[in-house]
C-alpha cells in the first residue's frame, strides 16, 4: 500500500546513510517511498525434475530452466517440494529510480555511464532454504527490449556490486567461455546463457551498453535548508535520450550536489528530500546539457502519493 503521507517508520536497511555520513539509522521514509514502489517479487514453482520449464515474467521475459539444477549450499539432496523461483525485473526509468540500481559501472571499470536493455533478479529456494545453480549447469533468458532503448547495439552483460561503503555499481560479467549474449532473430531482445558461476554470483543481471562520448560536470543547487541528523536527500538523473538514469545520495549543507552527464544529452533532475520530522519535498528540472550546468529546481513541500507521481511522469 502506497504511504499517503510522511509517516514514521522504524524499519532498518544496510543502506541507509545519512546526510551526515553517520550509520547505522532507521530507515527514512524516501527510502520506503521507494522501495514499495520498486517492481513487485513475481513468485513461480517448478518441480525438482530435469523437465525443462518456461516461465514468463510480467514484462515479457522469459526463464528457462530444470528444477534439477538445482543444488542446496550444504550440498544435500533436494527434496520432492516444488521449487519457488522469485523474480524481480526493471525495464524503465521509473523502475530503475524506484530499484535504486543506477546505471553505472563500479568505479575501477571507469564508473562509465551504461543504457539497459532491462534487469533481473532471480532466486531459488526450496523449503523456505535458497538454491544455487549446480556447477556445470546453465539458465537461458529471452529477454525484451524497453521502449525506452535507443539502440540494442553493443550490450553486454553485467551484475551489481554494492561496496562496503554501500557504494553501487555494475561489473563485467567473467568472460566463462560458457556465458553469452546474442540478439534475438527479431532483434526485439536477448538470448542469454548464464553458467552457474555468473548465476550464483549475481544479485541482479543486467543487459547494457557502454554509452561513449565525454561527460560533464553538473551540479544540482536547491535552496539550503537547517537541516538534522536523519534528514535524507537524493538526486537523480533521469536521461531523456536514453534508458539510463544515476543518482547520489550526497548533497552538501549548502544544498549543492555534483554529478556527472553525458555530453549533449537531455535529462530531468531530480531532487528528493525527506527530513526528521517527516516533511517530504520534491523538486525537478529539465535541461540539454552541452556545457558545465547548473540546475537549479525548486522544492516544494508535497505528499507522498503526489511524489510518486511526479517521479513517474518525470522519468517518461
Amino acid at each position: 500500500m502506497l504511504l499517503t503521507g510522511c509517516e514514521k517508520n522504524t524499519s532498518v536497511a544496510p543502506d541507509a546513510t545519512a546526510d551526515d555520513g553517520e550509520s547505522p539509522v532507521a530507515t527514512p521514509l524516501l527510502y520506503t517511498l521507494m522501495r514499495q514502489n520498486a517492481a513487485q517479487v513475481q513468485s513461480f514453482e517448478v518441480a525438482p525434475t530435469s523437465k525443462a520449464t518456461q516461465l514468463t515474467t510480467a514484462y515479457g521475459n522469459s526463464i528457462l530452466l530444470k528444477g534439477s539444477t538445482f543444488t542446496r549450499y550444504d550440498g544435500s539432496a533436494l527434496s520432492s517440494s516444488p521449487i519457488k523461483i522469485q523474480v524481480e525485473e526493471v525495464s524503465d526509468r521509473a523502475g530503475t529510480l524506484f530499484a535504486m540500481l543506477p546505471t553505472v559501472t563500479v568505479d575501477w571499470e571507469g564508473g562509465n555511464l551504461l543504457e539497459s536493455a532491462g534487469m533481473l533478479r532471480i532466486k531459488a529456494f526450496q523449503d523456505t532454504k535458497p538454491l544455487e545453480l549446480a556447477r556445470g549447469e546453465t539458465i537461458q533468458l529471452l529477454t525484451r527490449n524497453p521502449s525506452a532503448l535507443s539502440t540494442p547495439a553493443s550490450m553486454q552483460l553485467f551484475t551489481s556490486y554494492v561496496g562496503p561503503a554501500e557504494d553501487f555499481g555494475w561489473r563485467s560479467v567473467p568472460n566463462d567461455s560458457v556465458t553469452s549474449i546474442r540478439p534475438n532473430p527479431t532483434n526485439t531482445g536477448f538470448h542469454v546463457t548464464l553458467s552457474s558461476r555468473a548465476f550464483n554470483s549475481a544479485s541482479w543481471l543486467n543487459c547494457d551498453r557502454l554509452v561513449p562520448g565525454a561527460s560533464l560536470p553538473v551540479q544540482i543547487q536547491v535552496t539550503p535548508q537547517k537541516r538534522t541528523e536523519g534528514d535524507f536527500t537524493h538526486v537523480f538523473i533521469a536521461y531523456k535520450n536514453l534508458n539510463s538514469l544515476t543518482y547520489t545520495p550526497y548533497m552538501s549543507d549548502q544544498g549543492l550536489a555534483t554529478i556527472s552527464v553525458a555530453d549533449g544529452a537531455r535529462v530531468t533532475a531530480i531532487v528528493v528530500r525527506i527530513t526528521k520530522d517527516h516533511t517530504c519535498y520534491y523538486g525537478e528540472q529539465t535541461a540539454t546539457v552541452t556545457t558545465p550546468f547548473t540546475f537549479t529546481p525548486k522544492l516544494s513541500a508535497l505528499p507522498a502519493a503526489e511524489i510518486i507521481t511526479r517521479i513517474r511522469r518525470a522519468t517518461q
